[in-house]
C-alpha cells in the first residue's frame, strides 16, 4: 500500500544506519518526509557512532539508539518501548526486521532493484518510493543541526583566523582506513597551491587522530593553515564546512557533510566503490587511482584496489579552479 503527502500521517520511524558517511546518507530521505509532513513527529533509530550527528535536532522527536551487544531481554524492553509508540508510518533504510515486529501501518517494502551502480543515497530515495508516491522535497534540510553552543563554537574557532571577507577551502586528510588516506606530503603541496595561487586559506578537519597528519601538512604554511582536528564535535565539524568555499576531501565523512550542504567537492579515492560512495553535490568531482594495490592482510574480497596514491598533485590540483568566489570544477 502506498500513501502521499495527503495520507493521515501523525508518526514516523526512520531507521538510520551505523557508520557517519553512511548515515548522512540517509538524510536526503528525512528532509523529504519531514517537508511531506510538517505536522507529524519523526523519530529515528541510529547506532552509537552515527548518534552526535542527530542530536539537538527540533525537528525529531526521539532517537533510539541500537546497541547490537546487549543481551535478548534488554532488546526485548527497546523494542516493546518502540511499540509502545504506535508508528504509523516506519521507513527501514537498513532493511531490517524491526519493522515487521513494530507492525506501522506503512513501512518500506524489503524489494528493491539491485544496482551496484546506483548511488546510496539514490538507493534510500528508490526505497522511500516503494511506500510514498507523493511529492519528493529536500529542500529546507533539516539535518545537520547546529545549535546556538555548537554555532557560538564554530565561530569562535573560526574568528581569529578567517577575517572580513576572507574565504577558506577545508580539507580532509584523514580517514578510518589507512588506504583511503591520500599522501600527507601531497596534501601540502596543494595546500600550498590554494594558499599562494588562489589566495585562500585553508583549514584542517577531523579527529584527534588526523592532528598529526594536519600539523604536518600545516608546518611551514602556518599562518594560511589552520589545524581543528580533534577541536570540533562532529555537529561542529559540520558547521565548519557549511561555511567553506570547497572541500578537499578522502573518502570520509566530511565529504559526505559537504555533498549534504551542496558545497563543490573535490574527493580522492582509493578502495571504495565510488559510483555508490562517491561526492554527490551538484557540483562535485572525484578522482580515483590508477594503479593496482595488492595487501594479503586483508579480507578476500578486499585485497585488491586501486591505489588512492597513484592520484598525483597535478591531477587533484588540475580538478578544480577558483576564480573570485566561483569555483570551477574540470571534469575531463
Amino acid at each position: 500500500m502506498v500513501i502521499t503527502e495527503q495520507t493521515d500521517i501523525k508518526r514516523i520511524l526512520v531507521i538510520s544506519l551505523s557508520n557517519i558517511g553512511d548515515a548522512i546518507l540517509t538524510f536526503p530521505v528525512v528532509d523529504a518526509l519531514i517537508n511531506a509532513y510538517p505536522n507529524a513527529e519523526v523519530s529515528v533509530i541510529v547506532a552509537s557512532k552515527s548518534k552526535a550527528l542527530f542530536l539537538y535536532n527540533p525537528k525529531l522527536k526521539n532517537i533510539f539508539e541500537y546497541d547490537k551487544k546487549i543481551n535478548i531481554l534488554d532488546k526485548l524492553k527497546w523494542v516493546l518501548r518502540l511499540r509502545r509508540e504506535k508508528f504509523d508510518l516506519v521507513i527501514d533504510l537498513k532493511n531490517s526486521a524491526i519493522p515487521f515486529i513494530l507492525w506501522p501501518r506503512y513501512r518500506t517494502s524489503v524489494e528493491i532493484k539491485k544496482d551496484e551502480n546506483i548511488h546510496m543515497k539514490d538507493k534510500h530515495i528508490e526505497r522511500l518510493k516503494t511506500v510514498y508516491q507523493g511529492e519528493i522535497a529536500f529542500s529546507p534540510q533539516h539535518m545537520l543541526f547546529l545549535g546556538e553552543e555548537d554555532e557560538a563554537r564554530v565561530n569562535w574557532l573560526l574568528k581569529s583566523f578567517i577575517k572580513g571577507n576572507e574565504r577558506f577551502v577545508v580539507m580532509a586528510p584523514g580517514s578510518l582506513n589507512e588506504f583511503k588516506r591520500w599522501d600527507k606530503e601531497k596534501f601540502k603541496e596543494v595546500a600550498r597551491h590554494v594558499i599562494n595561487h588562489n589566495k585562500l586559506k585553508v583549514v584542517f578537519i577531523g579527529d584527534g587522530s588526523d592532528k598529526v597528519i594536519a600539523d604536518f601538512i600545516c608546518d611551514g604554511l602556518k599562518e594560511s593553515t589552520l589545524n581543528l582536528c580533534g577541536k570540533t564535535s562532529l555537529l561542529q565539524c559540520a558547521g565548519i564546512v557549511k561555511q567553506a568555499t570547497m572541500a578537499l576531501v578522502n573518502d570520509s565523512g566530511p565529504m559526505h557533510m559537504a555533498s549534504y550542504f551542496d558545497k563543490p567537492v573535490v574527493a580522492l579515492f582509493g578502495p571504495s566503490k565510488v559510483h555508490q560512495y562517491g561526492p554527490w553535490s551538484s557540483q562535485s568531482i572525484y578522482l580515483k587511482g590508477d594503479k593496482p594495490f595488492y595487501n594479503d592482510d586483508l579480507k578476500k574480497d578486499q585485497k585488491s584496489f586501486t591505489d588512492i596514491n597513484s592520484i598525483t598533485v597535478e591531477q587533484v590540483i588540475g580538478a578544480f579552479t577558483i576564480k573570485g568566489k566561483k569555483v570551477i570544477l574540470n571534469h575531463e
